[in-house]
């Protein structure tokens, strides 16, 4: 089912024994044949998000066999979603980056809240030269015992869609490049990075509300693009809201532009 005619998957094989262990993978079928398929990710409730705050869903994956209609399917999967816990507090958020499966998932329920765009810097090492690393802030690497205190400044530069948990907070840690921004000793701003080919990838870039506007989130940046050309990244890619104007004037700046990608961000409470 996971390789139906038409799916968006985001979990490997290894993945799926544990899901539908997990009660986490809905099935819908006709006459004994399956014809649609959603695998969803609940997240472990994090501490630096508030206590009434619902629970995050994410939808891992959905596919669909030949012949069957997404919207038809999603209906029925995403109902089947509802009635696991109904009287729990829970927000199922799904990325949609085809169109056909934006539809299907409007069709079932969820509604589309935020577009995600997709922008590049090329010739990194050219750009840097126009570039100064001066900036009102003390940066310096996180370690693994300041996650917590990180987790709670992003709570606070985000709203709950975006806010990342100390276990994503983790992950990025261990596979990139963490950088914190003190000002009088109080963390203030994080960037974090990753290596994709020859391209740096900024994975986050967070300032706390009463430091934007400050040029903490531009020498964030630059620090993270340096780092990255030191080595050997030739480009840097990121993605950020659509209506993220701060960030875009910030970005474009800097010589980053938009690639056309896109994908849609899809929510539904439930009950």
């Amino acid at each position: 089912m996971v390789r139906g005619a038409k799916r968006q998957i985001r979990f490997g094989d290894e993945d799926l024994t544990e899901m539908i262990a997990a009660g986490n993978v809905f099935i819908s079928a006709a006459h004994g044949r399956p014809m649609g398929m959603l695998a969803v990710s609940p997240e472990v409730p994090a501490p630096s998000l508030p206590d009434d705050a619902p629970q995050r869903v994410y939808m891992a994956g959905a596919a669909f066999a030949q012949g069957a209609s997404p919207s038809a399917e999603s209906t029925r999967l995403v109902q089947a979603w509802k009635g696991t816990s109904p009287h729990a507090r829970r927000t199922l958020i799904a990325y949609a980056e085809e169109p056909w499966l934006e539809r299907a998932l409007e069709f079932a329920g969820p509604s589309p809240v935020q577009t995600v765009v997709y922008y590049v810097l090329q010739f990194l090492g050219h750009q840097a030269a126009t570039w100064s690393a001066a900036g009102p802030a003390f940066l310096r690497p996180a370690t693994i015992n300041e996650l917590d205190a990180v987790a709670m400044l992003d709570a606070q530069s985000f709203d709950l869609l975006w806010h990342m948990t100390v276990r994503d907070l983790h992950s990025l840690l261990f596979q990139g490049r963490m950088q914190l921004a003190f000002e009088h000793g109080h963390l203030i701003g994080y960037s974090a990075t990753t290596l994709r080919g020859s391209s740096v990838y900024i994975s986050r870039l967070a300032v706390h509300p009463d430091w934007q506007g400050h040029g903490i989130g531009r020498q964030l940046m630059v620090d993270a693009l340096v780092s990255g050309l030191e080595m050997g990244c030739t480009e840097a890619m990121l993605n950020t809201q659509s209506n993220n104007a701060r960030g875009q004037r910030l970005y474009h700046s800097l010589g980053f532009r938009p690639t056309g990608a896109q994908f849609i961000v899809l929510t539904m409470d439930a009950p």
